[in-house]
């Protein structure tokens, strides 16, 4: 999958790290990528395909997008602080399938 960040996109199979977050990652302003992806597979019982980090919002000062494939073909987009790894919302997700 794709990590992308303000100043570019990066292949994280091929880089294996977060490039473009590793210095707030480094200062402990934000969980590291592969934390939050397991999360976020483990959470929606789906395949993360694409993350992006962005400026958070309110009391949030960063927050991880992520965008998962389910089994079945849909795409699922969840929102989570980057700090702590909180899911903050959650589109196209069922739970009572």
């Amino acid at each position: 999958f794709f990590f992308q960040a303000e100043d570019g996109i990066r292949d994280y199979k091929v880089t294996g790290v977060q490039t473009c977050a590793l210095p707030i990652c480094e200062q402990g302003r934000i969980l590291p990528l592969e934390t939050i992806v397991a999360q976020a597979e483990r959470d929606l019982d789906a395949k993360v395909v694409d993350v992006e980090i962005e400026d958070g919002h309110r009391d949030v000062e960063f927050i991880y997008e992520v965008k998962l494939l389910a089994a079945d073909g849909h795409v699922i987009v969840a929102i989570y602080d980057a700090a702590t790894g909180r899911q903050l919302k959650v589109r196209g997700h069922n739970k009572h399938r």
